[in-house]
């Protein structure tokens, strides 16, 4: 008698329950670091949900470095209204870390410097390794 009552709770409460939405670059993004643009994606639920990986052969679709995506060291995300502003820190080899600054509004992030890459929303951070052709 309650059967389909707690059936259709089940339904209905499984369909709230939203997997997590990253935002991500859709191409590689000029960080300034004098090495190669960089792919950035962030979860705006997660104060400190920054990742980053280099592009593979189809740009942010995909990654030449790994193992997987890299934790952005000191990542800091909030979210105001209907910006994300994240900041992260990219260690060099030689150097000075280079701390890297955004906002996304929108469909687009952008810098400081006024670069501007679209975004996209993704359910999950598997992206896979497809190196670019002759980085194998």
């Amino acid at each position: 008698m309650h059967r389909p009552f707690v059936l259709s709770l089940l339904v209905l409460l499984a369909g709230c329950s939203s997997p997590a939405q990253y935002i991500s670059t859709v191409r590689p993004l000029d960080v300034g670091s004098g090495g190669p643009a960089l792919c950035i994606a962030v979860l705006p639920a997660d104060p400190t949900g920054v990742w980053w990986w280099e592009p593979g052969a189809t740009g942010c679709a995909s990654r030449s470095t790994g193992p997987g995506l890299f934790k952005g060291d000191r990542g800091v995300v909030t979210k105001s209204g209907d910006q994300v502003v994240l900041t992260f820190q990219l260690a060099m080899q030689v150097g000075p870390a280079v701390i890297v600054h955004a906002t996304i509004s929108g469909e687009e992030l952008s810098t400081p410097s006024g670069v501007r890459v679209p975004v996209q929303s993704l359910r999950s951070l598997d992206i896979p390794e497809i190196p670019p052709r002759g980085r194998r």
